[in-house]
């Protein structure tokens, strides 16, 4: 018992350890702020977003063609 006893003490130690590690870096570093200026291409991105319409736009079904001509396209041809 006293092995399993002194393992849980050293695991609560190394946790304990952790936890006050976290909470000062929460409460006592403060995070520098910079602004940040970034260049978004917009010639790339209009050519992309015309690119997704063209994409999703909704498929008109061809219309069906017969394998024979009908029968007033027949006797118009002779």
């Amino acid at each position: 018992m006293p092995t399993l006893t002194r393992f849980i003490t050293i695991i609560l130690i190394v946790a304990a350890a952790i936890y006050a590690g976290a909470f000062a870096l929460a409460n006592f570093v403060r995070p520098t702020q910079v602004e940040k200026r970034i260049e978004l291409p917009i010639q790339d991105l209009m050519e992309r977003a015309e690119q997704r319409q063209l994409a999703n736009r909704p498929r008109t079904p061809l219309p069906e063609r017969n394998a024979e001509p009908d029968a007033a396209e027949q006797d118009e041809t002779q």
